[in-house]
């Protein structure tokens, strides 16, 4: 595709007539140059507004409108959150950067999406699956700046970065104090604590999902193919044991707050196999393993903390199960392999959330299946945020069937 001054200003009035995010103030009235100077684009807020363009990334990168409107409204909310988040280190760019890129991803239809609720998008073909890149390609994540680059902090190292193209100016932007105002005005009118899905979805979006019920749909989706990996996990070790007198299975929830929703929302699907199952479920804690409890009906959480899995294998010995399924984050998490290789080796199935630590598995050989990301929007935190037992009935020692409507799965 040509990429001409008038083609570009026609594309950024088409993005800035939609109104998202309050962009239309400060791009509806750009300068366009095309320079080597910059690697990629910036826009800068000095003098005037101005949008400066590497022609070399844009023929190479750039390859329809949408493309373009993707690359100018993650350069507009990088220059609008770099004014709220401390951006002084290369993880604390690629954490925003990160954040930005599954934000403006989430704006793609949710019919549009395939099962795993992604879609293609730039961001998927610019960054590589591999490496820390593989964070900036549009996927679900975490949505809490300080949180997020906490986590990368734990899991990667800045001289993985050194061969990422990073979209955008990521040196200090200079903002004259015509604009600083403007930007200042646009965060309070979205007066998100950290950037949340909602502000991220457009509004035609948020009404035809209301009124289709598309979004509830994606959580039936995956309630129904989580309810299915369980199915086959506590079938298969049943199968497998079945000329054993114990065949009772224990449930390990590494209760992280990393996968607090998922958790929750897992906890009604196991109550429909609580007749093969080891009750209660328990947590893994840094010192041992005990009952899970429901302070208000749904799961207490752990502080974050090193947890060692040789805790687990111990608690299964201790008495004589065959099987285990550990839900976990997969991070923290300390692998002793010679205690999960006992003389009569050990049954454990693992289920990792889909943001998770997968590598922790992979370095050590362990087997895993991944839940499917779970999507929400901020008035879907009323479904997830429902307590999910009823504490009118005994909770720590028994599954309580209390959401009917999980009967139908």
């Amino acid at each position: 595709m040509i990429w001409t001054e008038q083609r570009i200003k026609y594309l950024i009035s088409d993005l800035t007539d939609e109104n998202l995010f309050a962009c239309h103030t400060l791009l509806s009235d750009l300068s366009i140059s095309f320079t080597d100077e910059v690697n990629t684009l910036t826009i800068s807020l000095e003098d005037r507004p101005e949008l400066l363009l590497n022609p070399a990334f844009l023929h190479q990168n750039i390859h329809n409108e949408a493309d373009f409107k993707v690359i100018i409204l993650h350069e507009y909310l990088h220059l609008l959150y770099g004014m709220k988040y401390q951006l002084d280190s290369p993880l604390s760019h690629l954490t925003l950067d990160v954040i930005i890129n599954a934000a403006i991803c989430r704006q793609v239809p949710y019919y549009q999406r395939d099962h795993f609720g992604q879609s293609d998008s730039f961001f998927s073909r610019f960054y590589s699956k591999k490496g820390a890149a593989k964070f900036l390609r549009g996927n679900e994540t975490e949505h809490r700046f300080n949180k997020l680059l906490r986590h990368f902090g734990e899991i990667l190292k800045e001289e993985y970065l050194t061969d990422i193209i990073l979209l955008g100016n990521h040196e200090k932007p200079r903002i004259s104090d015509k604009y600083a105002p403007i930007l200042r005005h646009i965060l309070e009118n979205m007066n998100p604590d950290d950037i949340r899905n909602r502000s991220f979805t457009s509004n035609e979006d948020l009404e035809y999902i209301e009124q289709h019920g598309l979004q509830m749909r994606h959580i039936k989706e995956w309630e129904e193919r989580t309810l299915h990996r369980l199915r086959e996990m506590i079938f298969s070790i049943s199968r497998k044991y079945s000329a054993e007198n114990n065949k009772w299975i224990r449930v390990y929830f590494d209760a992280d707050v990393f996968m607090e929703d998922e958790l929750n929302l897992m906890i009604p699907l196991l109550d429909k196999f609580k007749n093969r199952l080891d009750l209660p479920i328990l947590v893994l804690t840094p010192e041992k393993v005990k009952p899970a409890v429901f302070p208000e009906g749904r799961l207490a959480l752990e502080r974050t903390a090193s947890k060692n899995l040789s805790l687990i294998a111990q608690d299964i010995k201790k008495n004589r199960h065959k099987g285990a399924i550990v839900v976990t984050c997969g991070r923290h998490l300390k692998v002793d392999i010679a205690a999960l290789s006992a003389e009569e080796p050990l049954d454990i199935r693992f289920l990792v959330s889909n943001k998770g630590n997968k590598a922790i598995f992979e370095e050590n050989g362990l087997t895993y299946e991944l839940l499917d990301p779970l999507i929400l929007l901020e008035y879907d935190f009323k479904k997830v945020k429902k307590p999910t037992l009823n504490l009118n009935t005994p909770t720590v020692n028994k599954f309580n069937a209390t959401l009917n409507k999980y009967r139908t799965l």
